[in-house]
């Protein structure tokens, strides 16, 4: 059986478009971002969507898997609305932006998009930060180390971050270790 060329050309472009996946945003309690330190994290979230943490994770987030000509944005409140506080553009050796979030009691946030890091002050493109938001998520990951010295990460199931959160803050592990650890279930 013979394919049409145009058949065949359409199906070698298919395989030749860009792929989207979605970026990594890790945040911190500390002022530094590295793998070593307690950290939750929104795991592979789509451009244009607002992951946002509060409590004591807002100091940096750390932004991993950012594409060539995608840059991504924090924020010092829990909505990426308003002024953003720092961007960073990808890709970047160590191929991942490390930011400062600074949220206080209204907490903190991160959002990714295709184009260029933008100035601060550019009101045109916060508006279309603000306006184009499809969504916001909270962190389904948590790593850190337990009681006996030894390092978890686990998954956090829609709307369990803040129960997750403040069982860590009061040394609670038993209740920590209830949650499934991460990789054991199907959907992250």
């Amino acid at each position: 059986m013979k394919i049409p060329s145009s058949a065949l050309l359409i199906t070698l472009s298919l395989f030749l478009l860009p792929t989207s996946h979605g970026l990594d945003f890790d945040f911190f309690q500390t002022s530094a971002c590295t793998n070593s330190l307690a950290h939750v994290s929104c795991v592979n979230v789509p451009p244009l969507v607002c992951c946002r943490a509060g409590g004591p994770w807002c100091a940096y987030v750390r932004g991993t898997g950012l594409p060539e000509g995608r840059a991504m944005y924090t924020y010092d409140n829990a909505e990426c609305a308003g002024k953003y506080l720092l961007s960073c553009a990808g890709p970047r050796p160590p191929a991942y932006c490390c930011a400062r979030v600074g949220g206080g009691s209204s907490g903190c946030a991160a959002i990714w998009l295709a184009g260029g890091s933008k100035k601060r002050d550019d009101d045109e493109h916060e508006s279309e930060l603000s306006s184009n938001c499809t969504r916001h998520v909270q962190p389904n990951r948590m790593v850190y180390t337990d009681a006996r010295g030894a390092r978890q990460a686990i998954h956090l199931p829609r709307g369990t971050f803040d129960r997750a959160s403040a069982s860590l803050d009061a040394g609670d592990f038993d209740a920590l270790a209830r949650y499934p650890a991460w990789g054991e279930t199907l959907f992250h």
